[in-house]
């Protein structure tokens, strides 16, 4: 907390005075050097990072081996797209958003982006998940639910604002799941779904990135309108990748034993603002895409 009582200050205190300022540590590489620039409290200590891996036997069995994983995916999105109502459509990309329904997830951002993205792409679904956080996650709810008893966007769009389980089928069904979060420590929603073969789309912040995806950064938190199009720019970069480079996307993602810090290539000029939507190269066997900060 940066108020007036903060807990942290007398620990953070002792570590300067009796450790020299070593000892911190957050809980990604990632965050660990975010939160030692962007919290005052931190400033002038070098705060580790743990790693904070997923074990490997958590990692799902695909039938058929990796060689099955497009199949069984194609096989998985249709019996999840009955069993949530949807337009049983092999050609529709399915984009989830599974997580606490709260300002910081940036489920706000998601309410409206999801009619935007609805109205553009004809052949878009969204399943969007999890409880109610606060009045962000409220608002939210308000508008999604509504929207989904819409003809004949109920088709295209179901929504619960509760705790739900989340079934492996429905992980290998999505093409691609929504991280907008500000702030995220870690992030296990991004490398669950990444063993079931399916990229992040999300804000390049924090312990995300640790997957391969198309991510966007923020240069004005404070401006919605810039915060909303850089998250529909990284959607439509998504979305406009053709059948073989996502086919070939897929099979790495499922492959990668995760997590594993930012690579060195998220440094390099592929952050250019002022170019268009770009892929980078190969990094290490890692892809990324920076959508252009034009509106």
């Amino acid at each position: 907390s940066e108020g007036d009582f903060n807990m942290l200050a007398a620990l953070v205190d002792y570590i300067r005075r009796h450790q020299k300022g070593e000892g911190i540590v957050g809980v990604s590489h990632q965050y660990g050097e975010q939160v030692s620039v962007d919290i005052a409290l931190f400033k002038g200590l070098r705060v580790g990072g743990h790693p904070n891996p997923m074990l490997e036997e958590k990692r799902p069995t695909i039938p058929g081996g990796a060689a099955g994983l497009i199949a069984h995916k194609a096989a998985c999105k249709a019996r999840v797209q009955a069993e949530l109502g949807l337009e049983i459509d092999a050609g529709a990309v399915l984009i989830s958003f599974v997580g606490r329904w709260a300002f910081e997830k940036g489920i706000d951002l998601i309410a409206e982006a999801v009619l935007a993205v609805l109205e553009a792409y004809s052949n878009v679904q969204f399943y969007v998940v999890g409880p109610i956080g606060d009045e962000a996650g409220q608002y939210a709810a308000t508008r999604l639910c509504a929207l989904s008893r819409v003809e004949p966007l109920n088709k295209r769009l179901f929504v619960r604002a509760e705790f739900f389980r989340v079934t492996e089928e429905m992980r290998f069904a999505a093409d691609f799941t929504i991280c907008p979060s500000r702030t995220e420590p870690f992030g296990y929603v991004d490398v669950e779904y990444a063993w079931h073969g399916c990229p992040t789309i999300g804000n390049l912040v924090g312990g995300l990135g640790k997957v391969p995806g198309v991510y966007y950064q923020i240069l004005e938190p404070g401006d919605h309108r810039h915060v909303l199009g850089q998250l529909l720019r990284a959607i439509d970069v998504a979305l406009s990748m053709d059948a073989p480079t996502l086919v070939a996307a897929v099979r790495e993602i499922n492959a990668l034993s995760a997590p594993a810090k930012i690579d060195a290539c998220v440094q390099t000029d592929a952050r250019d603002q002022a170019a268009g939507p770009c892929v980078t190269p190969p990094c290490n066997g890692r892809w990324l895409a920076w959508p252009s900060t034009r509106r």
